[in-house]
């Protein structure tokens, strides 16, 4: 019987890979303009954040921390091993977590109707702004879909 651990590990790593993918494969009459999409995304436009709620995102994916501590009877030198891995986990965290970032900003509008499409002007090479994102009451887009992420999966 494998081990849970490294099936754990397995389902993790085609979880986030299937994440890195999925926006790759744009239909074929879809524009790649992700160099625009980035510049839409670029500059914040906070709405009601504060220290507590940007926290929030990154501490779910440490909490492996506290697990990997309880383990320290196991180790053959903890002097190293506990602080190694504490910033091995935590860069892997950021990492993981800047990586997500850079794909979400270069392939989702932060603002979206979801009534009709996203129209790119090439005079300006710019989205055409929605009317809904003036007054920030857009449905879906980077800023108030909270499944934008189960959307960049593949299909």
């Amino acid at each position: 019987m494998p081990d849970c651990s490294i099936l754990c590990c397995i389902l993790s790593v085609s979880r986030v890979f299937d994440e890195w993918m999925g926006p790759l494969r744009e239909p074929p009459e879809w524009p790649l303009n992700f160099l625009a999409t980035i510049s839409e995304n670029l500059f914040p436009a906070w709405r009601n954040e504060n220290f507590i709620s940007v926290y929030a995102i990154l501490f779910p994916g440490m909490t492996g921390l506290m697990a990997g501590s309880m383990f320290i009877n196991e180790l053959r030198d903890q002097a190293r091993d506990v602080p190694l891995g504490m910033f091995t986990a935590v860069g892997v965290c950021v990492l993981y977590n800047l990586i997500a970032v850079f794909i979400s900003a270069s392939t989702v509008l932060r603002d979206v109707s979801g009534y009709s499409m996203p129209t790119f002007n090439n005079i300006t090479h710019r989205w055409e702004p929605f009317a809904c994102a003036h007054n920030h009451t857009c449905s879906y887009g980077l800023m108030n879909f909270f499944q934008v992420n189960t959307a960049l999966l593949l299909n």
